[in-house]
């Protein structure tokens, strides 16, 4: 057994360890193998969404992810790690998933796993805001069609009204 103290004190990379053997008759033999000492988390970068970004449907995400031993897998959560969605490449937040949240912040937690179980996370805050009512540019649309709509009828009524007594 490596003793674990004196494996912690060990840099990352290629170690030689020696193990030893004897027989009755006092003679020693070795064999050495080499190891790789790997702690090193695989290194992500959230490249979108940003800080504070408000977005009223599912956003789209990418994360670039690397480790130079590979990487296992990859997932999200919208609930710190209590509900998982794995994904294979950049892509979109789980859409049943965001519908179901309320508007405000919402913190997306990246996670990854390379091939020797060394994990790393990365967070995001977002904003959830999606539309109450109707957008107040088509309001105005409805509003403005709806006066032209009774200006234009108006109008026709007011020539026929005129044009029937003459």
């Amino acid at each position: 057994m490596i003793d674990q103290s004196a494996w912690d004190l060990l840099n990352n990379g290629l170690h030689t360890v020696r193990f030893y053997a004897s027989d009755k008759a006092g003679n020693i033999g070795y064999n050495e193998v080499q190891i790789e000492k790997d702690v090193t988390p695989p290194s992500i970068n959230i490249v979108s969404p940003t800080l504070d970004a408000k977005f009223s449907s599912a956003p789209n995400f990418v994360v670039e992810i690397s480790d130079a031993k590979g990487i296992f897998s990859m997932w999200h959560s919208l609930d710190g790690g209590v509900t998982n969605y794995t994904f294979t490449s950049n892509g979109t937040i789980d859409s049943a998933a965001w519908a179901a949240l309320s508007d405000g912040s919402v913190n997306i937690t990246f996670y990854a796993n390379d091939i020797l179980g060394n994990l790393a996370s990365q967070s995001v805050t977002i904003i959830k805001s999606v539309p109450s009512g109707l957008d107040p540019v088509l309001l105005t649309v409805i509003i403005g069609s709806i006066a032209g709509g009774v200006l234009i009828i108006a109008g026709i009524y007011n020539f026929m009204r005129k044009r029937s007594r003459t």
